[in-house]
């Protein structure tokens, strides 16, 4: 990309020399000298202009231009361009009255011309690799904020799969090793649920973008192992509208949700509890709701609401103000709503 962009940036700047090129070969005839003479010096003066010119970028980024320091920046920049100019027009002076181009009062004239017009040429250069130093930083830093955002998205997703409740997996062994003495089929079963659930969720991780029908089907899976641990004190409910499947959606975004509903509301207590997932379309809206039911007597296990705020921070980045989360936290009931304007994500 960065050469690329080199590139584009060289090829823009020598094409900007032809247009000023004819400017000065016109200038120079106007002022009376020949067209041959004044198209060899146009040549001969843009040519090497065009090459000096195309250094002064290793100028540019020995001295770059801060508000603090302009007055250590400009007088060597100025110096250099009186040189230079300086320089040219004595070459030009020396070449014309060795070949008698005009009289010495004309070449005085025009010396004074092309001084004026070389100085501004200088400036040009300086000012045009400024301005490319100026955007291959923009560009730099807008690519080293993708990477970050890349590399915060992958922390991001490691976290999560580490914030998958550790309990889970001790307690889901456990169940399998009670299973594999009373009922080995449905042990078997069990690791086969866990290793589908640990290898979608691995695979989830690796994704930007999953779809919201993706994520229902790996809370399926984990619920489902939770049901054979929790048996008849988690009741599952869902309900779905079939056309929100292909939603676009960031990967296990309500995984730590469903968690937390069967950690606080299903696991604390000793009656049957409902979770409740629900995705439906409310108008233009699609609403995701999960919810579950809460014994207010039980021991609370605790929390620290990192799974809350890290949910809704990642919503807000992936669908922007399109989406809102809200929490109701009632004596026997815990909701956590997520609405979404479609029409904004159009």
């Amino acid at each position: 990309m960065a050469r690329n962009f080199h590139t584009s940036a060289n090829i823009a700047y020598y094409l900007a020399w032809l247009p000023l090129t004819g400017l000065v070969d016109v200038l120079l005839i106007l002022q009376g000298i020949g067209v041959v003479p004044a198209l060899i010096v146009g040549f001969s003066f843009s040519l090497p202009m065009a090459v000096v010119g195309g250094s002064a970028r290793y100028m540019c980024r020995v001295l770059p231009l801060r508000r603090d320091r302009l007055l250590q920046v400009l007088p060597p920049l100025g110096g250099v361009t009186f040189l230079i100019s300086g320089t040219w027009t004595g070459l030009f002076v020396i070449i014309s009255r060795a070949l008698a181009w005009l009289p010495p009062g004309d070449l005085m004239d025009i010396a004074g011309f092309l001084f004026l017009v070389s100085a501004l040429s200088i400036d040009f250069s300086l000012v045009f690799h400024y301005l490319m130093i100026a955007m291959e930083e923009a560009q730099e830093a807008r690519q080293r904020a993708e990477e970050a955002k890349v590399l915060s998205r992958e922390a991001e997703l490691r976290a999560l799969r580490a914030q998958l409740n550790p309990h889970f997996l001790f307690n889901s062994l456990n169940s399998v090793a009670a299973l594999t003495a009373t009922d080995p089929a449905a042990a078997r079963e069990m690791v086969l649920r866990m290793s589908s659930f640990f290898r979608s969720t691995l695979a989830a991780g690796r994704q930007e973008v999953f779809t919201l029908g993706e994520e229902l089907a790996l809370l399926r899976n984990y619920l489902d192992i939770e049901q054979v641990r929790f048996g008849e004190r988690l009741v599952v409910r869902e309900e779905v509208d079939a056309s929100l499947h292909s939603l676009k959606w960031p990967p296990l975004l309500l995984q730590p949700l469903v968690e937390n509903a069967v950690k606080h509301g299903v696991s604390p207590s000793a009656d049957p509890v409902t979770v409740d997932i629900r995705a439906l379309r409310d108008g233009e809206a699609a609403v995701i709701r999960v919810c579950n039911g809460r014994d207010p007597e039980a021991r609370s296990t605790g929390g620290t609401g990192i799974g809350l705020s890290s949910s809704r921070e990642r919503l807000s980045r992936f669908f922007g103000d399109a989406a809102t989360m809200t929490v109701e936290a009632e004596d026997r009931m815990f909701c956590v709503t997520i609405r979404i304007d479609m029409e904004k994500l159009k």
